[in-house]
């Protein structure tokens, strides 16, 4: 039977280590919370101490399990999209990122970390030169209920890039509504 005492323990030494930069003796502990409970949750506080310390293959590793025990969770989903951009593999981090959005459109934190790795797609996008990728995630952005000035901005900007002036006109105009 699973000790789910000793994995709330492990769980919770794993974070305090991996926040102390001790990335093997975090690793360890998340690893036992895991032995204890092949819970999703146990492979995404593996994957995220994993990233942070820049395992990132490995972190994929534990990213996709947690997905694969929980296809309707958001985190794992968002999560992998955060590793798969450190990979350099942009389309593949989109789809995981659409896919996390989805299941998590009415979860106010899930929404915030959306918003963040679609910084990083558009970001992606844009070094590559690949404009309507950026504008499909800027437009997803846009439609948010809390989207910025800038991100209208930046949709603007992208728009004029592709030549499409009419939607150039609309991100403007709603970002001139964010201002007023």
């Amino acid at each position: 039977a699973a000790n789910p005492r000793g994995r709330s323990e492990n769980s919770y030494l794993a974070r305090l280590l991996g926040s102390q930069g001790q990335a093997e003796r975090a690793v360890a502990a998340a690893r036992k919370a895991l032995a204890l409970s092949k819970q999703p949750p146990q492979y995404v506080l593996i994957a995220k101490i994993l990233l942070k310390f820049h395992r990132y293959d490995v972190a994929r590793d534990a990213a996709e399990e947690a997905i694969k025990l929980s296809t309707d969770e958001w985190e794992p989903q968002l999560l992998l999209s955060r590793i798969l951009l450190r990979l350099g593999e942009v389309e593949h981090a989109h789809r995981a990122a659409v896919r996390g959005y989805d299941l998590s459109r009415r979860e106010p934190r899930a929404c915030l970390w959306y918003e963040t790795i679609n910084q990083h797609l558009v970001e992606a996008y844009l070094k590559a030169g690949r404009f309507a990728e950026a504008r499909s995630c800027l437009q997803i952005a846009s439609s948010a209920t809390g989207a910025d000035t800038m991100t209208h901005l930046h949709l603007a900007k992208v728009c004029l890039r592709l030549g499409d002036m009419n939607g150039a006109l609309r991100a403007s105009g709603r970002a001139a509504k964010r201002e007023v």
